[in-house]
């Protein structure tokens, strides 16, 4: 008696085609599901970050009012893996002076608007920050001290005291906010991340009496 030879039998090309493509699907479904699982656990962690400003005062120096304080809380260790990988941060801090009065609106007398880029420079190994109220950017050998040069106000003017009048109550509104970095669309879908770093302070107030 004579047996023939079992074999198995060879798949078509569109067999090959749907089953490659089954297999794309997975791999698809997979990353997809480790983005979201990603972007969870990143949004958990910014959750729990609750920046603020903290040391606030305001005094003069010549003509002008100055504002001093630092904004506490204001990086988390993502952003600053991000920042030695080469992408900015950027902080925008809002202030503005009020006169206070009983019967009408409060007056205010002055708005401004701060804002620090702060850029790692891969090539020269150093950090640097710049501010639309500076010429020229500082260079810092290290983070830590770039991000204190970002996070202070050290005597910035706010006002000048021309528009102050003696024995007078003011109060100063002041927040700063963590800017969304901005990237190219083909880096937005990788660094999604970036998207929960609109971190911002609440507003804070500071009341002052001016005198001579």
């Amino acid at each position: 008696m004579e047996f023939g030879t079992s074999r198995e039998p060879v798949p078509s090309g569109e067999d090959r085609f749907c089953k490659g493509k089954a297999s794309m699907k997975k791999i698809s479904l997979s990353a997809s599901v480790a983005l979201i699982l990603l972007t969870a656990v990143i949004a958990a962690a910014a959750a729990t970050v609750n920046p603020l400003i903290r040391d606030i005062l305001v005094t003069t120096k010549g003509e002008q009012l100055l504002l001093y304080g630092k904004v506490s809380d204001g990086f988390t260790p993502d952003m600053n893996a991000a920042v030695m990988a080469g992408f900015p941060v950027q902080f925008t801090f809002y202030a503005g002076i009020y006169q206070e009065r009983s019967f009408w609106f409060d007056r205010q007398l002055s708005e401004i608007k701060i804002t620090r880029t702060l850029k790692f420079d891969n090539l020269k190994k150093t950090f640097q920050v710049s501010s639309d109220s500076g010429p020229d950017p500082a260079v810092f050998q290290t983070l830590s001290e770039a991000k204190v040069a970002m996070s202070d106000l050290n005597g910035f003017p706010v006002a000048s005291v021309k528009a102050l009048s003696k024995d007078t109550e003011y109060y100063l509104k002041v927040m700063a906010k963590l800017d969304r970095v901005q990237l190219p669309l083909r880096l937005e879908y990788v660094f999604l991340f970036v998207s929960l770093w609109d971190l911002e302070t609440p507003w804070h107030t500071y009341r002052f009496i001016y005198r001579e």
